[in-house]
C-alpha cells in the first residue's frame, strides 16, 4: 500500500507540475481548463495507486500471506478456548450467561 501511494503521489506531482505550470505561464487557457487537467491527472494517479493495490493483493493471495494470517488466528482462539470449547480463563461454556 504504501509503494501504490508513494509511485502515484510522484507520478501526480511530476506530471501535473510542468503540464499545469505551462499552461498557466502561457495564459492562453481558462481556468476551467487547468483544473479539469488537473482532475484528469488525478484521475490518473488514483488509477495507478488502484492498480498497484489490486497486483499487490493477487500476489499476497497467490504466495499465502493471508494462509499464514489466518492459520495463526485459528490457533491463538484454540490456545484461548482450549479443546473443550470453554473458555480458558473463565470456565465458562459460550452461549451460556451466568
Amino acid at each position: 500500500m504504501r509503494l501504490g501511494l508513494a509511485t502515484s503521489l510522484i507520478t501526480l506531482i511530476v506530471l501535473s507540475f510542468p503540464i499545469l505550470l505551462d499552461q498557466w505561464i502561457s495564459g492562453q487557457e481558462p481556468a476551467f481548463f487547468m483544473l479539469g487537467t488537473m482532475l484528469v491527472l488525478l484521475g490518473f494517479s488514483v488509477g495507478l495507486f488502484g492498480t498497484i493495490l489490486a497486483i499487490g493483493l493477487v500476489i499476497s493471495v497467490f504466495f499465502g500471506a493471508a494462509h499464514v494470517l489466518e492459520r495463526s488466528f485459528v490457533e491463538d482462539v484454540h490456545i484461548l478456548t482450549g479443546s473443550t470449547g470453554h473458555r480458558a480463563f473463565t470456565g465458562v461454556a459460550y452461549g451460556v450467561e451466568n
